[in-house]
């Protein structure tokens, strides 16, 4: 037979459980969708080190008054066709995933994982950003241009 002390610990876990999975719920179908789809070989980051992660994404990346890229920035950016174009760039580096809409958590995974369900990616936030903290970037816009730019070449 449980203890008093053991139960309320067990109760105050599986309330904390239920928290988390209200939170992840919170964001919506199509958020839920895309990290089903992602399946295991995804992180997500909690609220706190989401906004961690925004915060240096932010601090590093240039943007526009508008909320793109400032691609001005940068001596060198490529514009892509088709995101598998750039896999050779990519090595086996995971990326961290951005929305620019409805602060989403962070989500991490790799860069295969990433193509394979791009369409859930994409479908979350109307612009989507891969992030390799201090060596690239690559923005998806929401009219379906892509560009990558490397972030050791600032202006």
């Amino acid at each position: 037979m449980m203890k008093k002390q053991d139960r309320q610990k067990r109760l105050e876990f599986l309330l904390a459980k239920r928290k988390e999975l209200e939170k992840k719920e919170d964001k919506g179908p199509l958020f839920s969708e895309c990290v089903n789809a992602l399946g295991k070989g995804v992180i997500i980051y909690s609220p706190e080190k989401s906004e961690e992660r925004y915060y240096s994404f932010q601090k590093e990346i240039p943007f526009t008054f508008y909320g793109r890229i400032e691609w001005d920035k940068f001596d060198k950016y490529c514009v892509i066709t088709y995101l598998e174009d750039v896999k050779s760039l990519i090595n086996d580096d995971d990326l961290e995933i951005y929305w620019s809409t409805n602060n989403f958590p962070v989500l991490k995974t790799n860069f295969e994982n990433i193509l394979s369900v791009y369409d859930d990616v994409v479908a979350v936030g109307s612009d989507t950003v891969l992030y390799v903290e201090n060596k690239y970037v690559i923005e998806i816009y929401h009219d379906g241009e892509m560009r990558i730019g490397f972030l050791n070449n600032f202006r």
